[in-house]
């Protein structure tokens, strides 16, 4: 598979194609989901980091987060089949890392049978080494961003070792359906602890298309939401309010976040309900509440057109995102200022006067994907040399995953309705954080001593030397 794939990644770079970094990514694409398990749960995150579908992806390639191919499984290696009245002869879907059947229990309770893929089990983590040869070889044709892709990849392998722990999956949905117990809008499967093994988790059934199939069965003549709307009598774009609304609450106010809210784990009920159901994934609370939201309120400002809003936007990703990058530099006075406001002012000269003479850099704002709001607005080629601490890449991708599907839903007017369902989803989390308060954990000081911060702030103005004149001279004649 390896080689096969440099084979044609080395055929489009000396291919005529117009564009070969598009080319490149659908390459990479389908080799993965043609590996299926392991390799499409890789896919899963490719697909909502940076650029990695923009250009050349559309409503079928969103199936990957829904359908996958099924492999056999001896029922009774897992249950007592005296405990279930009915269990369907084959799985009613397949993810990434399990299939699912549907039962019925002796008490008539309608279930779902959650089974640890064998070749999971047994290959996890041969499949995870290769992934990660897999990762040296083909990062030259990922794009540059503020993600170091080799941490990404043991995240991603450690994050995989988790999901196979079902034991902390069933203590994650437990947790889960006490936050959320009594609310009108999103619900949580039940889980039958009884039944669960390492290797299986039994929960409540919730009847209802999640969001991956509806991405994947909409067409020019049929919307998403219009398939929602005769499905379920739901509004989808008020679905997807409260969907994204609830990502940012948790953030502000629970210990931990739904940490895989990609469309095949999201399904839409009527009443304008949503329910979640898979729990293997979970991102911990951001490092600082405080700067969580103050950058939550700054893309909000941004979304409406403050320039101010769209200034503001820097300084609260790189403290928010970027924790002890930040610190470091406010550490360093140059005079009677920080290295961290001077580099900020010319970061907000230089992105107030793109979003004053390039419609284009103003609508980037507006496209969902949250890593480029570094990587294009903080600095195209990264110059900073920011690098997104892990402790909140869980946080900023399980954001992703929702907003990267939101995308990809109409044609036509869905940028506008996009803009509208993220201010409609800020709102809905600003209003709690203003009636309850938001916990004021701002880091104070650096974890780096003295000379290790001027370091980093001679590492930044190298990176800007060679990444950023504007930047770089803007700098040196504010020092």
């Amino acid at each position: 598979m390896i080689f096969g794939l440099l084979k044609d990644l080395a055929k489009i770079k000396l291919s005529n194609e117009a564009d070969k970094e598009s080319a490149s990514r659908r390459a990479i694409f389908y080799a993965l989901k043609k590996q299926g398990g392991l390799y499409v749960k890789c896919l899963q995150v490719l697909a909502v980091t940076q650029k990695f579908l923009d250009g050349w992806a559309g409503p079928s390639e969103m199936k990957v987060f829904d359908q996958v191919d099924s492999e056999p499984v001896e029922l009774d290696h897992y249950v007592n089949p005296a405990e279930f009245s009915w269990i369907s002869d084959a799985p009613v879907a397949n993810g990434s890392f399990a299939v699912v059947f549907k039962g019925i229990l002796r008490s008539g309770e309608v279930v779902a049978l959650k089974i640890l893929r064998p070749s999971i089990e047994r290959n996890l983590k041969k499949d995870l080494r290769t992934l990660k040869r897999l990762e040296r070889m083909l990062r030259q044709f990922l794009p540059s961003t503020i993600l170091d892709y080799s941490e990404v990849m043991s995240e991603f392998a450690r994050t995989c070792l988790l999901e196979t722990d079902y034991v902390r999956e069933m203590a994650n949905m437990e947790y889960f359906q006490k936050f959320y117990a009594g609310h009108p809008y999103v619900k949580i499967p039940k889980v039958h602890s009884r039944l669960c093994r390492k290797n299986i988790i039994v929960q409540e059934w919730i009847e209802g298309e999640t969001f991956a199939t509806v991405l994947a069965e909409q067409r020019s003549d049929k919307s998403a939401s219009d398939l929602v709307a005769e499905g379920t009598g739901s509004n989808l774009w008020t679905q997807l309010v409260i969907v994204g609304g609830e990502a940012v609450r948790m953030a502000l106010c629970a210990d931990f976040v739904f940490g895989d809210p990609h469309p095949g784990n999201i399904k839409l009920l009527p009443n304008n309900q949503v329910a979640f159901i898979d729990f293997g994934i979970v991102a911990s609370r951001p490092t600082s509440r405080m700067a969580f939201y103050r950058w939550v309120k700054a893309y909000h400002s941004a979304l409406t057109g403050d320039a101010s809003g769209a200034a503001d936007l820097a300084e609260a990703s790189i403290t928010c995102f970027c924790p002890d990058v930040a610190l470091a530099l406010k550490d360093c006075k140059l005079g009677d200022e920080s290295a961290m406001d001077k580099i900020l002012d010319g970061v907000r000269k230089k992105m107030t006067m793109m979003v004053q003479n390039d419609s284009v850099a103003s609508d980037l704002f507006k496209n969902g994907h949250f890593f480029r709001l570094f990587t294009d607005l903080l600095d195209s080629n990264n110059a900073l040399d920011l690098r997104l601490d892990m402790a909140n890449f869980q946080l900023l991708k399980a954001m992703q995953a929702f907003l990267g599907s939101v995308t990809v839903l109409d044609n036509g007017g869905t940028r506008d309705k996009f803009t509208g369902v993220m201010l409609a989803a800020m709102n809905y989390a600003l209003d709690y954080a203003q009636q309850v308060g938001v916990e004021n954990d701002l880091p104070l000081s650096s974890r780096y001593c003295r000379s290790e911060n001027l370091e980093i702030l001679l590492d930044t103005m190298s990176s800007l030397a060679d990444g950023n004149e504007f930047l770089f001279n803007y700098l040196c004649g504010r020092i």
